[in-house]
């Protein structure tokens, strides 16, 4: 067991997993922010009503991801600040590549779904991530709302896992390259 400055252990603030539990919390905070640019013009590349509608719900649901974040910060008393998250950018890099490179329609669709999805599960790995760390710092307000945040996504996902397997891709697939 990891113990505080002062040998006794109870010094969690200041631990090691705390560091990690902030720097993850500034990258999230920085994902959140680039996805409120990113999801309004993968609506606007989007053809599929149920698509669109999708990426507008989630849109709603990150900007309350991001005031929900900066109420983490405060909550254990640090600044709020943002990192950049290199998996985020390149998973949005990536997305902006696809959508530069097909047409509007179906392939377009599935590209956009993909590149949803992959943000999402990041997102999911990283507020799973955070609920633990804030659940061994004993931040109970913070883990209470990560686990709300992760529900939020994990429901996206489905979503547009539903989107995607019960329209897009069959329709991608039936067109012509």
């Amino acid at each position: 067991m990891a113990t505080g400055k002062d040998g006794s252990g109870n010094n969690k603030r200041s631990s090691q997993l705390m560091v990690l539990f902030e720097k993850q919390l500034q990258e999230m905070l920085w994902s959140e922010k680039a996805l409120v640019e990113a999801l309004p013009q993968m609506g606007k590349e989007a053809s599929t009503d149920e698509l669109v509608n999708a990426l507008q719900e989630h849109l709603q649901e990150t900007n309350t991801h991001v005031q929900k974040l900066e109420q983490v910060f405060k909550s254990v008393e640090k600044n709020v600040q943002t990192v950049k998250s290199l998996s985020m950018e390149a998973v949005l890099e990536k997305g902006k590549q696809m959508m530069q490179e097909c047409e509007k329609g179906m392939m377009c669709d599935a590209a956009i779904i993909a590149v949803a999805q992959m943000a999402e599960h990041l997102e999911m790995a990283a507020y799973g991530t955070l609920a633990h760390y804030a659940e061994v710092l004993e931040m109970r307000e913070a883990k209470d709302i990560f686990v709300q945040i992760l529900d939020q996504e994990k429901n996206a996902d489905k979503k547009l896992t539903k989107i995607a397997t019960s329209v897009v891709n069959v329709e991608a697939a039936r067109q012509e390259a």
